[in-house]
């Protein structure tokens, strides 16, 4: 790797920290305000803090290209609706269950990803990825079955956060070729914090009066974690190779466990327990395992095998 290339790959390593620092944050607010209270105030920070990065990137863009703007403007919709469904269900679950178990089975997202691609769009898959999915099965059911084979409803909320956290991925990915990327992230984000402020009107208006004791975890939600951290993905991935930024973007899953343990020693941000037993230590092992070999492609074991029969030759 170049010295362009290390730079983007510690930036990178540097939001995925920021992303799994999140979960605490999410867990401390949540022992104040709902999950839609929590989404609302999140995203329109994420929004109001990308508005000018949108408007130097569509100014700097359109000297190059018009933008399509109604595309744009699509892509954001349909990405922020299912950004919104995935954040709700996440915010419920980890209101419920320790940071480190929301990060690791949040992160089954980088495995769900290839198999919707293929469903949808045919895009195939090599032998490793369908190796790691049964792998991640395996440590889902340490991280989340108890004694009795019974699962927490939470578990279940994050599961289905991180299936339509896939479906968000996918439909940026789809776009991503056709509009402005930052516009795009500030309008699914705008997008979803109008659609999280009509549901606290209706179910959370009395949590109003109790933001001001999660205002500090809202900031960095909104700031830090939706504005700074998005950023740095989409500018990073311009300069790196796809394998190498989504290995890096799974070790969100590790910084959301050991923030979650450190932080909790000191100070009880939640109400649930953060330390991991067991099961959850070899589940969270599982995981990140299964997320890792996912994606490293087999092309290169292959061709160090080669390369080694060469020398040997």
């Amino acid at each position: 790797m170049n010295k362009k290339q290390v730079y983007f790959s510690l930036l990178q390593t540097f939001g995925a920290f920021i992303r799994g620092l999140a979960f605490v944050f999410q867990s401390s607010a949540a022992k104040y305000i709902g999950p839609y209270t929590i989404n609302a105030i999140r995203f329109f920070l994420g929004a109001l803090f990308l508005v000018p990065f949108s408007i130097y990137s569509l100014k700097k863009e359109n000297k190059t290209k018009k933008v399509d703007i109604k595309t744009t403007i699509i892509a954001g919709i349909i990405s922020g609706i299912f950004l919104i469904i995935a954040s709700i269900v996440q915010q419920i679950g980890i209101s419920t269950t320790s940071t480190s178990k929301s990060g690791f089975i949040t992160a089954f997202y980088i495995v769900l990803v290839p198999i919707f691609s293929f469903l949808l769009f045919k895009k195939k898959n090599e032998i490793n990825v369908y190796i790691s999915i049964l792998i991640a099965i395996v440590g889902l059911g340490f991280l989340c079955l108890k004694g009795d084979l019974s699962i927490e409803i939470g578990d279940i909320y994050l599961f289905i956060g991180a299936l339509f956290f896939t479906f968000q991925i996918i439909a940026i990915d789809y776009f991503s070729q056709r509009v402005n990327l930052i516009t795009m992230s500030m309008i699914q984000m705008g997008f979803a914090s109008i659609v999280s402020f009509i549901f606290m009107m209706i179910f959370e208006r009395d949590n109003l009066d109790k933001v001001a004791n999660a205002i500090i975890p809202l900031l960095y939600l909104g700031i830090f974690s939706s504005g700074i951290a998005y950023t740095i993905q989409v500018v990073s991935q311009k300069h790196l190779n796809p394998t190498i930024c989504s290995l890096i973007m799974s070790l969100e899953s590790v910084f959301s466990s050991i923030c979650g343990i450190i932080i909790y020693s000191f100070y009880q941000f939640s109400d649930i327990p953060q330390y991991m037993n067991i099961n959850e230590i070899i589940g969270s092992i599982l995981m990140f395992t299964a997320v890792i070999f996912s994606q490293i492609p087999l092309s290169l074991f292959v061709k160090n095998k080669k390369n080694n029969q060469k020398n040997t030759l």
